[in-house]
């Protein structure tokens, strides 16, 4: 889900609010633009472990953050296309 102008802060509740909501998937909200290059993030899953989803698309987009099996949150720079493909490979 991609949404632009949300803080660090919404961008989390927003992504605690859909995981929550569908417990067997992982739940994956960014705010950004390509014009920018930066993209705030957060992955949120109660069967996946966000710790490992987060580290391996940070190495792969150029990010920064975590957070705990459940949540992690953080930036991403890297434009839309590849966040997209990096999510989609990784969650495969």
């Amino acid at each position: 889900m991609f949404e632009e102008d949300l803080t660090p802060v919404q961008v989390r509740q927003y992504a605690t609010r859909l995981y929550e909501e569908n417990r067997a998937g992982v739940a994956a909200v960014c705010s950004g633009n390509d014009r920018d290059g930066e993209y705030h993030y957060a992955l949120g899953s109660s069967r996946v472990d966000m710790r490992a989803l987060s580290k391996a698309l940070n190495s792969r987009l150029s990010g920064r953050g975590g957070g705990s099996s459940l949540m992690a949150q953080g930036t991403f720079r890297a434009g839309r296309e590849a966040i997209e493909a990096a999510f989609r490979e990784e969650t495969e």
